[in-house]
């Protein structure tokens, strides 16, 4: 059997800490506070067996926070009702916690059966019956219990056994996950902390962060389900020993994590259902009291698709937190009125790192948010995907809060389908909607067609500065893999490494423009190291300077020619023809000068120089003070 937690719930004094005592032998009240005054305030725990954990939660309405803290992760319920008493405030608000948290399974206790008569004892079951009728507790166990003389006790025990046995298997996830709800020491071990393990598992010597600071901690020892243990899963009750931080440095509502995997944040994205019963709607930028697996912190609620939501009905909400929690898709919540402190609603958190929201961007808002909401894995993938642009598989995970198997499993068929692309990058794997692509390949295709617009003598636009509108959207490693596929795809054409142009783009140019081009091109072949300028070049052809450089580009886009320092031109077969000379050099000395590489090629320094820097800079030569060896490019071939 999986482990199993199990919660009370219901008014104080209605005798739930005797009934777990009745059960377990353990007396849960601890505090001599709780025994001098005789209620419970502090959660308290016992075994019913070595699978089974009972949380007891106190029933004050002062210690609703507690109480909430309690069963915000059970997996069943354990309704108490005093036979005397009946149902009271305290019993119908912890009964509407528990459906707000989505407990889906429990049983009934009618407690202190000794003090009421059979008659009235029906009448209690009666109203018991109508407050939970369809929800979860419909029609399950009502059970007549005494904790002092034993009756019913039995009976309680082996249904909640029954209970237990019917737990559904889930998916222990990839993340460890424990929402700390008591702190202490011990002495000779230091700082303890327990909770229930939500997901993932945790080992002895394991490293882990307490959220939301990031302190660090590594695990001494674990103590689950009451034994002392090597290893604890999802499900179990967990007691840790982290020695390395003091008990005043942890506090009830941190998460106990694997390191690195949870965001803490000041916002959250909840669905938000208002209790038909609540006295009073939710308002647009309300204070409420958030309730978030065993932590309490103070919100505005700012409601997304109306302008406020009515006892009975339910909206999307963005929860501005004023302090930070950590917290994960699908985990659910309650929220309480400020002042005076009562339960209003409640409901899943969609979207446990989101940005703050403006109004202008309500409607994409919403309508991402409902995608997130929704119960088809592969639709909440992509919808993360989508939202997320770019992210890692293990923030996938995170994001999903499905295990890493699940998340492949959907990832192969979203692959197979063309809906995702995949890339190793950075030491990680990352993810992308093929929409993202496809997006990006329209806006490039789009700029590409604008540049050859204005520029039709250009071969292609840059690389570096095409490509720049996006630096702040999408990562570098993104928009080079972008444009590689995008290459094999014949989507875009390459006209040189450094150009990228429309694949179907080709510069037309009139029959005098190439007669021109012809010429100057002859011209650069025939100076050789010595190239006639700009001027001379253009004034041989019979155009303006201007004219001849735009034609003396189209050589360079071609890979026909080199630019140096924006006036001296030489034509690539010469400058080829150099480095042949420059290897021959090296191999029969590892050194050259400028003197030396001036008469290599037989040309003046005002060549020389800049035809030296651009074998500096393309990796060819080396300088190394006044001289230049081979450089990388050079250095294994000679």
């Amino acid at each position: 059997m999986q482990p199993v937690i199990i919660g009370t719930a219901g008014h104080i004094d209605h005798g739930k800490t005797a009934l777990v005592k009745a059960l377990t032998g353990t007396n849960t009240d601890r505090l001599k506070e709780e025994q001098e005054r005789g209620i419970t305030i502090e959660l308290g725990y016992a075994f019913l067996s070595d699978r089974i954990a009972i949380i007891d939660v106190p029933g004050h309405e002062r210690f609703i926070k507690n109480m909430v803290a309690g069963v915000a992760t059970v997996d069943f319920a354990l309704l108490v009702v005093a036979a005397d008493d009946g149902v009271m405030p305290q019993t119908r608000e912890h009964f509407d916690i528990l459906r707000l948290l989505n407990v889906e399974d429990g049983i009934i206790a009618i407690t202190k059966c000794a003090l009421a008569e059979e008659d009235w004892i029906d009448l209690v079951a009666e109203d018991i019956a109508e407050m939970t009728a369809g929800s979860f507790l419909d029609g399950k166990p009502i059970i007549r219990v005494d904790s002092l003389n034993g009756r019913g006790i039995e009976k309680t025990r082996e249904a909640l056994f029954d209970l237990a046995g019917r737990k559904k298997d889930k998916a222990p996830g990839s993340i460890f996950r424990l929402p700390i709800d008591r702190v202490f020491s011990i002495k000779g071990f230091g700082t303890v902390v327990t909770g229930p393990a939500l997901s993932g598992s945790v080992s002895v010597e394991d490293k882990l962060e307490i959220l939301p600071r990031g302190d660090p901690v590594r695990v001494r020892t674990i103590e689950s389900q009451g034994t002392s243990a090597r290893t604890a899963t999802a499900g179990m009750r967990v007691a840790i020993n982290i020695p390395q931080i003091s008990v005043d440095g942890v506090f009830r509502g941190d998460v106990l994590a694997t390191p690195g995997r949870l965001k803490p944040t000041f916002m959250l994205d909840v669905e938000c259902r208002i209790m038909e019963g609540s006295p009073i709607p939710l308002e647009q930028r309300q204070r409420v009291r958030v309730h978030i697996g065993t932590k309490e912190v103070m919100a505005r609620a700012v409601i997304l698709d109306m302008d406020r939501i009515e006892p009975g009905s339910e909206g999307l909400v963005q929860l501005r937190l004023e302090e930070r929690t950590s917290a994960q898709r699908l985990d659910r919540y309650v929220i309480r009125r400020y002042s005076p402190a009562l339960t209003i609603g409640g409901g899943r958190i969609l979207d446990a790192n989101p940005a703050k929201h403006r109004k202008r961007h309500t409607d994409k808002i919403v309508g991402t948010l409902k995608a997130l909401g929704d119960t088809r894995e592969e639709q909440v993938v992509l919808r993360i995907l989508t939202k997320a642009r770019v992210v890692t598989f293990d923030d996938l995970v995170t994001g999903t809060s499905l295990s890493s198997e699940r998340v492949e499993d959907l990832l192969g068929g979203l692959n197979i389908e063309g809906q995702v692309i995949e890339l190793e990058a950075r030491g990680a794997r990352h993810l992308c909607a093929t929409s993202l692509y496809d997006g990006f390949i329209a806006d490039l295709t789009g700029a590409l067609g604008k540049y050859h617009s204005r520029n039709p003598l250009r071969g292609g636009a840059k690389r570096g500065e095409i490509l720049s509108r996006w630096k702040k959207e999408l990562p570098d490693f993104i928009t080079r893999h972008f444009v590689d596929l995008a290459l094999s795809e014949l989507r875009i054409g390459a006209p040189s490494g450094d150009l990228l142009a429309l694949h179907d783009f080709e510069v037309n140019l009139t029959k005098k423009q190439r007669a021109a081009l012809a010429g100057m091109e002859q011209e650069l072949v025939d100076g050789r190291f010595a190239p006639a300028d700009i001027g001379a070049l253009a004034s041989d052809v019979s155009l303006d300077e201007k004219s001849a450089r735009q034609l003396l580009q189209v050589l360079v886009d071609q890979g026909r020619a080199i630019n140096l320092e924006g006036k001296i031109y030489f034509h690539s077969s010469i400058v080829e023809e150099g480095l042949e000379l420059l290897k021959k050099k090296f191999e029969t000395s590892r050194e050259i000068t400028m003197s030396e590489f001036r008469t290599l090629l037989d040309t003046t320094r005002k060549y020389a120089l800049p035809l030296l820097n651009y074998c500096d800079s393309q990796g060819y030569t080396t300088r190394r003070g006044d001289v230049r060896v081979p450089g990388p490019r050079l250095d294994e071939e000679v």
